[in-house]
């Protein structure tokens, strides 16, 4: 897995879809790290877990 940290780039799939963001934080949740992700583009930020992202750059 690669080291996936606070200021990372990153792509992850929603559907068929590629997004990108950076990674603001990461938590641990019930025993699972996760990554709080403001996606490109957008106002929005997700939390998702850290082993579905690929970094990118």
């Amino acid at each position: 897995m690669d080291n996936i940290q606070a200021g990372s780039r990153v792509t992850f799939y929603e559907g068929n879809k590629a997004l990108h963001g950076t990674v603001q934080a990461i938590e641990t949740v019930e025993a699972m790290q996760v990554a709080v992700i403001k996606v490109d583009g957008t106002d929005n930020t997700i939390k998702i877990p850290i082993n579905v992202l690929t970094r990118i750059g």
